[in-house]
């Protein structure tokens, strides 16, 4: 089952709806279906059809109907008029009636009853004259006035409007007021006005051709009530508005410069139609390190031009002349845009040298990072350094750092560099960002980019480039190609040294010892400033040492006490106090750090341990922590859904880990392997394509871990299948590229699953003996039974609680009776009604039944009243939760319990009565669950 995110507050929840209408009359009873948004499985009324699940609902929500084009006004006799409407495809129309209202006196003069129309499957439904496209009722011609009048949706019977009704916002769901002329008909504007928001009365005349334009929304659709996104175009009945008229833009001049007499340019927006209300047009450049714009502009209704001023941005670096694109967007309008070309003004050298590049990261020295891992394979040791030789502060904020392939690094905003200091770019690492004294006070940073190891340096050679914020389009300010082929250093390879330039700053790249954050001779770039220094009694500890000191210097002595803020990025491993205190005039102060004992095995953990204090860089140490032999704790894969139904998005897939019922146990040093199986994958065949790093996490109290991956981040097996392993003993990193049966020396295999007919490559060397399963798309998952010790099997997701029901909700236990059932929010036999209702009404969710009828009653006070019978475990279960909406109009944000009263709510029914007076109400039933 995937349960959705908790949250405090408003949690997420599956609401499950069905609905009713009744009119209270004496003389009749309607019911009809209406299906509200969020969720909806309606139950059909005095056995009216089913709707079906979410996924596949038969009809739209009549909440989303809107008035979307009338054309009043056609050439010749007028025998082109029509009105339509648009929604979710498929909608009923039933319980809505069309009124025109005329200007003159304020009353109706037609009114189309609309049931048993529905719209088509764009959502679009047409009433009008006979000769019109796609028209669905028909109405006289030259019937539609041309203003000032109205059309107005409501819902009710074509029997409310006599002709000669007064103007009225009962149960009204849209309306369009107009005219032909720009002359405002207050008396509807105001008599049609449903809320506090003033209505815009829209002029059908306002491109001057009112009789080959229709008044349509654009796009389609839009707010009800709200005109703003009218436009004129060309009439298009049935099918989607088309934006047909276009804005110009005119530069004057068309080239300025980045400095001088001439930095700006006044731009003239032509509309080549005024707009019928205020026209906001966004606008854009195409570059806005050249070229500044303001956001938007206001055209008032009825203007047709507008001028803004565009100004060339002076950069610090020379870049020659750039063409630069304005572009003008707004709604029902067809994009304009123009070009300025701003002139350069030969700016000098910016002042930002790339000084070394460490890419060829040596096994034993090659611990740049200082980290405490020494040529990590996962390339988070690769660094380049820069150096600002401009004289001034270098604000770096939106530069980016990109090798041949892309960008690898954009710098923080705030990164700024003061003169002659140091930058340096690592790829990773188990490191705090910032200056750091441990790197000779030069700025620290980890690539931030979308690449998954370190700065994808090439070893052989590459292209460093850093470019203005434009990003990776943008100036390059400074680049470096090197080439490492075949070099040698001191005799041995060049994995030893890095390409640093020889001197510092002005010299050319030779191979050198890796020094980042220092020059060559490992002297300073740049004066440090007050600084923090930390030093451990011991290192490593083994776990159960209860405690080791950290002591803790600062340079200089302060005047006044000094504060040290202290953190572990691992408090469950080893903890710290909240601060230490360094007296006036001292250095040096010492607390205990707490190292934590757990019960089982997990292997060496690394915390770091860091130090902040006010005018001081701040400073941090690694502790290592080595397990103490523990007994290994019993963990297991012990559930996968590597093909969810509908689209395998993110976090969908998924694989649960156990372990045996002890919770809240540390995962440290285990390790998931993702191996493909498939015979024509590209080298290493059975390779594996994943891997993810379980350490830093644990179960939870129950012993679950949920492990999720990006999208499609599970392969589906396939030709030779696919397999998930669950390793100990070595770091991750060192699986990269293996096969099962080239797992690291050291990797301890703890558990395995091999799906859809996987070959001897993953069976044999994966110690697999369990079934061959396959999970095509389904709403099952595979899943050991019972949890950590059973045979994988097929089975109802319960994802993140007990395979076999031990510490499931009511909901996992009732569907654990039914294989294969799913989610709650699952139609699992299309019957149309998800399983939470099915759970709600105590019916079998496999088998396609005859649904109970939600007949309204009136009870022993006169008032409508429904009865929702439970099912037995529904009725027991606590965390299900039902209750009846009521609506007057089916507006958005107009459902409520306002109006209701309840009954009974019970273990057998839930009783509702409507206490209300509206004379046409909307019911609708909301089930739960957390």
């Amino acid at each position: 089952m995937n349960l959705p995110e908790r949250r405090h507050g408003n949690a997420l929840r599956w609401p499950q709806v069905a609905a009713i209408r009744f009119r209270d009359s004496p003389h009749e009873t309607m019911n009809t279906l209406f299906a509200p948004r969020p969720f909806l499985w309606p139950l059909r009324i005095l056995g009216l059809l089913f709707c079906g699940a979410l996924s596949s609902l038969a009809q739209g929500d009549p909440e989303n109907i809107r008035l979307n084009e009338v054309d009043p006004d056609t050439p010749g006799t007028d025998d082109r008029e029509f009105v339509e409407l648009y929604g979710d495809p498929n909608t009923p129309l039933d319980g809505f009636v069309l009124v025109f209202f005329n200007g003159n006196g304020d009353t109706s003069y037609f009114a189309i009853d609309l049931d048993g129309a529905v719209t088509n499957a764009q959502g679009f439904y047409v009433v009008g004259n006979s000769g019109v496209e796609n028209v669905g009722i028909t109405f006289p011609n030259n019937t539609l006035q041309n203003g000032a009048d109205a059309v107005a949706l409501y819902l009710a019977n074509g029997t409310d409007f006599p002709n000669g009704t007064p103007v009225t916002t009962t149960n009204i769901q849209d309306v369009l007021v107009y005219n032909s002329s720009p002359s405002q008909d207050t008396g509807l504007l105001t008599g049609l006005q449903p809320g506090a928001t003033p209505l815009i009365q829209v002029n059908e005349d306002a491109g001057g051709n009112k009789v080959n334009e229709s008044m349509a929304r654009l796009p389609d659709g839009g707010i009800s009530f709200d005109a703003s996104n009218y436009a004129n175009v060309i009439p298009t009945p049935g099918v989607t508005n088309v934006i047909s008229l276009e804005i110009t833009l005119i530069p004057s001049p068309s080239n300025i410069s980045e400095s001088g007499a001439t930095t700006t340019s006044l731009v003239t927006i032509e509309l080549e139609a005024a707009s019928m209300s205020n026209l906001t047009v966004t606008l854009a450049s195409s570059d806005t390190s050249e070229l500044s714009l303001p956001a938007e502009i206001l055209i008032p209704a009825g203007s047709m031009t507008a001028t803004f001023t565009a100004t060339a941005v002076n950069d610090a670096w020379p870049d020659g002349d750039q063409f630069v694109f304005v572009t003008a967007n707004a709604v029902g309008y067809l994009e304009g845009s123009t070009g300025i070309t701003v002139q350069d003004d030969g700016d000098s050298d910016p002042g930002l040298v790339i000084n070394e590049i460490y890419a060829s990261v040596d096994s034993v020295s090659g611990d740049a990072n200082n980290d405490g891992t020494a040529g990590a394979s996962d390339g988070s040791d690769e660094f380049v350094e820069l150096v600002n030789t401009s004289g001034s502060v270098f604000d770096l904020s939106g530069f980016t750092l990109s090798d041949s392939a892309t960008v690898r690094h954009q710098f923080p905003g705030g990164t700024r560099l003061d003169p002659g200091c140091a930058i340096v770019v690592f790829g990773g690492g188990n490191l705090n960002e910032g200056r750091l004294a441990a790197f000779g006070g030069a700025i620290i940073q980890k690539a931030n980019g979308s690449n998954t190891f370190g700065l994808s340096l090439n070893d052989a050679g590459d292209l460093v480039s850093i470019r203005n914020p434009a990003g990776s389009g943008g100036l390059e300010v400074a680049g470096h190609a090197f080439g490492m082929s075949g070099s040698t250093f001191g005799g041995v390879t060049s994995s030893l040294g890095s390409f640093s330039r020889n001197p510092d700053i002005t010299g050319s790249f030779e191979l050198g010892p890796h020094t980042a954050g220092f020059r060559r001779d490992f002297s300073l770039f740049c004066p440090l400033p007050p600084q923090i220094m930390m030093l451990l009694s011991a290192n490593p500890v083994l776990e159960n040492a209860g405690s080791v000191a950290l002591q803790i210097t600062v340079s200089p002595a302060p005047a006044t006490n000094l504060s040290i803020a202290l953190t572990s990025n691992r408090p469950a491993a080893a903890s710290v106090p909240a601060t230490a205190m360094i007296s006036a005039s001292g250095t040096t102060t010492t607390v205990n750090v707490s190292v934590i004992n757990n019960a089982f095995q997990n292997g060496a953990a690394e915390v770091t341990l860091s130090a902040d204090a006010a005018g001081y860089l701040s400073a941090a140490t690694v502790l290592t922590i080595n397990d103490e032999g523990d007994p290994f704790p019993t963990i297991a894969i012990n559930e996968v859904d590597y093909d969810p139904v509908g689209a395998d998005d993110a976090g969908k897939e998924f694989v649960e880990i156990y372990d045996g019922g002890a919770g809240n146990v540390a995962l440290d040093g285990y390790v998931l392997v993702f191996y493909n199986g498939n015979a024509n994958a590209p080298s290493p065949v059975d390779g594996e394509y994943r891997i993810i790093d379980l350490s830093g996490q644990q179960t939870d109290a129950n012993g679950f871990y949920v492990v999720t991956t990006p999208q499609d981040g599970i392969q589906n097996g396939g030709t030779g299948g696919d397999a998930i392993a669950l390793y100990r003993g070595v770091p991750a990193a060192e699986f990269s590229g293996t096969v099962p049966g080239g797992a690291p020396a050291g990797a301890i295999l703890v558990d395995a699953l091999v799906y859809e007919a996987g070959d001897g490559n993953l069976i044999a060397p994966l110690n697999y003996t369990g079934p061959d399963l396959t999970d095509a798309g389904s709403a099952d998952g595979i899943s050991r039974v019972p949890d950590g010790t059973g045979t994988f099997q097929l089975k109802a997701l319960t994802r993140g609680y007990s395979n076999d029901g031990g510490n499931a909700t009511g909901y996992v236990t009732w569907a654990s009776a039914f294989p294969g059932l799913g989610g709650p929010m699952v139609d699992s036999e299309f019957d149309g009604l998800a399983n939470l209702l099915e759970y709600l009404l105590g019916k079998n969710p496999t088998v396609s039944d005859p649904l109970p009828a939600l007949v309204p009653t009136r009870n022993g006070n006169g008032r409508p009243q429904v009865r929702i019978a439970k099912g037995a475990a529904a009725g027991a279960d606590p965390l299900l939760m039902a209750r009846v909406e009521v609506s007057a109009s089916l507006a958005t944000g107009s459902w409520t319990t306002a109006g209701t009263n309840v009954i009974t709510d019970d273990a057998n029914a839930l009783v509702v009565e409507y206490t209300g007076a509206s004379p046409v109400i909307f019911m609708r039933v909301v089930a739960t669950y957390p």
